[in-house]
């Protein structure tokens, strides 16, 4: 992904994400993009934020949820979505084993 803008502490962020479980059920998703800075930044954004486009995929083999690509045009990221603490840390944290 890619943080477009930076305007009083709110990220803009634009990019596509393939390969997203829960595409159509989820709440919130967590975002991992570069800030201008170049450091990772861990953000969570509720479901319904504006920008957010979804396109499901058909489940090949994998039935029982959504599969999909998840599309940002520039949706807004402000300072109070954003996860404490380092963002590479988290990413290692939760998501890779």
């Amino acid at each position: 992904m890619t943080c477009v803008d930076v305007i009083f502490g709110t990220h803009r962020v634009t990019g596509r994400k393939t390969w997203i479980s829960r595409l159509a059920e989820a709440a919130v998703f967590v975002l991992f993009f570069r800030a201008p800075d170049g450091r990772l930044v861990a953000a969570a954004v509720d479901a319904d934020e504006p920008g957010l486009l979804r396109q499901p995929i058909p489940p090949t083999g994998l039935a029982g949820w959504t599969w999909g690509v998840l599309g940002l045009d520039a949706v807004k990221v402000r300072p109070e979505d954003v996860l404490h603490g380092d963002g590479m840390a988290l990413l290692r944290e939760h998501f890779a084993s």
